[in-house]
């Protein structure tokens, strides 16, 4: 499952949702990993992702304008005095605190080179968002009496290459470095990851382009089907509608299949429910794995996408985009 930061809310507001969903399906005798991306925040009076927060930290510390970045840790203090049991509030404490060192650290390097690059930006972002997020989310978890763990950053099992910004995924190398999560994933009912972040083969964090926690989840969904069945679902605020609703008003209609090749479409054409590099990762790997996109607030709506379309209406031609009465045409010269 993987859980978006609109799907947290501002401050996590929305995180009982998250623990019933979960609850859901741990009931429907299945094991979850979560992938987490970095949470929503109130910055400068406006709704941002914490990455975004972390970017224009990172580039004002490489302009030799180092602002305040208290901001990098309140929001992660705020969930935890909301949500976390006593028990697990000083356990959270001790990893925030790391996490923090680590982006002050990167911050100074990025300060001292004038550049807001490569492990330098990765780190910061990681350290500020992600791998914050899944480590309080499991601690969230085992406050509601539900039997969790979280993969521990020095435990990587996503391996990527070292084009630290726009990283590629390495599955066989990923696979050697996997045994430590599918313990986890036996022990446990639950096991939380960080999206988007990668780590290199030596152990230097990598990030994915933007929007990058969907390839993290169907990453984690490749290294799970060797060994189970697995599924992944994307948790968003609606399923796959007909058209983009906030362009198009009226006579939408849900999309309750698409195949790969539809979704990947889509995606190249505005849809933005789902980073087409997700299934493309899929597919290129010579899986077929089944991605349900499920409205949180009403989970009776999902969309199913599958290799081959299971689409058994006369409609057989979907084309998903921004606007209505769109036509994609190809053109190929021979």
């Amino acid at each position: 499952m993987k859980f978006g930061g609109s799907t947290l809310g501002e401050d996590g507001v929305c995180i009982d949702k998250i623990l019933q969903r979960i609850r859901n399906k741990i009931e429907g005798q299945n094991k979850v990993v979560a992938v987490f991306s970095a949470p929503l925040i109130r910055y400068r009076d406006k709704l941002s992702s914490m990455t975004d927060v972390a970017i224009h930290i990172g580039k004002n510390y490489a302009q030799s304008n180092p602002i305040e970045i208290d901001v990098l840790r309140e929001v992660y203090e705020t969930i935890a005095s909301n949500n976390l049991s006593q028990e697990y509030r000083k356990n959270f404490s001790n990893d925030i605190d790391k996490f923090h060192k680590q982006v002050i650290v990167s911050l100074k390097q990025a300060a001292e080179n004038r550049r807001f690059v490569d492990v330098t930006r990765s780190r910061t972002l990681a350290y500020s968002g992600e791998i914050p997020m899944a480590y309080l989310m499991d601690y969230v978890l085992r406050s509601n009496q539900i039997k969790s763990d979280h993969v521990d950053i020095e435990q990587w099992p996503i391996i990527t290459d070292d084009n630290f910004e726009a990283a590629n995924f390495l599955i066989e190398e990923s696979r050697q470095k996997s045994n430590h999560f599918y313990e986890l994933i036996e022990k446990n009912s639950v096991v939380t990851i960080g999206g988007f972040i990668g780590k290199t083969s030596d152990g230097l964090e990598t990030t994915y382009e933007r929007g990058g926690s969907d390839r993290s989840a169907a990453d984690v969904a490749i290294l799970l089907n060797e060994k189970y069945k697995a599924e992944l679902d994307f948790e968003k605020d609606n399923a796959v509608l007909s058209a983009d609703p906030k362009i198009v008003k009226e006579e939408l209609d849900s999309i309750k299949f698409l195949s790969y090749n539809e979704a990947r479409l889509a995606g190249m054409f505005g849809m933005k429910i789902l980073d087409p590099l997700a299934i493309k990762e899929i597919d290129n790997n010579n899986m077929d794995i089944p991605i349900v996109i499920t409205n949180m607030n009403d989970p009776s709506n999902t969309t199913t996408i599958s290799k081959i379309s299971v689409d058994q209406s006369d409609n057989l031609v979907k084309i998903v985009t921004g606007k209505r009465n769109c036509a994609i045409v190809r053109m190929e010269s021979i």
